[in-house]
């Protein structure tokens, strides 16, 4: 799930990375050879950026490459691959693979942000543990909550957001619809905001008749 409401924009290389992995010219050197550039290459390539767990593997797969080749291949891989060795995409991706490990056992509370995920990664094992004892994290956890909770301020004793996620897969379109406006309701009386990662498909969700809308029209 893509948290849209980080503080945190992405760059423009960050922007890029998100996007297809540009097809490289097919490499001449073994691709199932781990001693080889093209093996990293297509290891990277064969990732898609679209969640937490394969922007985790991404990390491990570039800390992979500069373990096992010496640094006169690096900058043929990231040009290969599309990246900016000296930007912040590939800054990002060394942290977490770094610490990809103990990021690994919270996949299913991780959202799907290169800045959120970075943000966990990098802090100093004491505050690492008290985030995730805090129970902040879920797919819906924004930077700035991490770094809230990660380094309190003495001049706010505001509370981290709470949130609740449905996941509403196993329904038919009929049945999503009349859950979301039955939460549409309780949102606005309680006066809360309500989210989803999947925006554009709620709205055509709400504007598409169901078969009991359509027959009685």
């Amino acid at each position: 799930m893509t948290n849209t409401n980080d503080t945190d924009t992405l760059s423009k290389d960050e922007q890029a990375a998100e996007m297809a992995v540009p097809n490289a010219e097919a490499p001449t050197e073994d691709d199932s050879n781990p001693n080889t550039v093209a093996y990293y290459v297509k290891r990277y390539q064969a990732i898609a950026p679209k969640s937490a767990a394969s922007i985790i593997e991404l990390g491990e797969t570039l800390s992979a490459l500069e373990q096992c080749l010496g640094r006169k291949h690096w900058n043929e891989f990231y040009a290969r691959v599309g990246l900016d060795p000296d930007g912040s995409t590939v800054r990002k991706l060394r942290v977490i693979g770094r610490a990809s490990q103990q990021l690994k056992r919270l996949l299913p509370i991780l959202p799907n942000n290169w800045t959120t995920i970075y943000e966990l990664a990098k802090l100093p094992y004491e505050r690492y543990i008290k985030v995730v004892d805090s129970g902040i994290l879920n797919p819906f956890v924004t930077a700035k909550e991490i770094r809230q909770v990660a380094f309190p301020s003495k001049k706010t004793d505001r509370k981290p957001a709470f949130r609740v996620s449905l996941n509403l897969s196993a329904l038919t379109d009929g049945e999503k619809k009349k859950v979301v406006k039955q939460l549409q309701d309780v949102a606005k009386l309680h006066a809360v905001k309500l989210e989803t990662d999947r925006k554009a498909d709620l709205d055509a969700l709400l504007k598409e008749p169901t078969a009991s809308e359509g027959a009685a029209a």
